[in-house]
């Protein structure tokens, strides 16, 4: 996922988000699921793929309550208590972050 690219509506905050996000992934193939924060920064997939789902960051924390320590359920967690959210498909959002080890 480290060749998704940042929009430039970032804020510092939602930039130091997008950069933490594309480190996690780093070692990940590509994908086809966008994120974006709750300022409208995103980062979108290479290549005009179209977007299969788009995990949203509700605030400035959300990475951290759903990262760290990760583990699966702290991704449904984030989910219940409105740290993130996904828009579109929900099967290849699952597929590509509960493979994530």
């Amino acid at each position: 996922m480290s060749t998704l690219t940042e929009s430039p509506k970032s804020s510092r905050s939602s930039a130091a988000s997008l950069e933490f996000f594309k480190h996690l992934t780093a070692k990940y193939p590509p994908t086809d699921i966008a994120v974006r924060c709750w300022d409208g920064g995103e980062l979108i997939p290479p290549g005009g793929k179209p977007i299969r789902a788009t995990l949203v960051l509700n605030h400035p924390g959300s990475l951290r309550q759903i990262f760290w320590p990760f583990n699966k359920a702290a991704m449904g967690e984030g989910y219940i208590f409105d740290d993130i959210d996904i828009e579109g498909e929900i099967e290849p959002f699952l597929e590509y972050f509960l493979e994530m080890r």
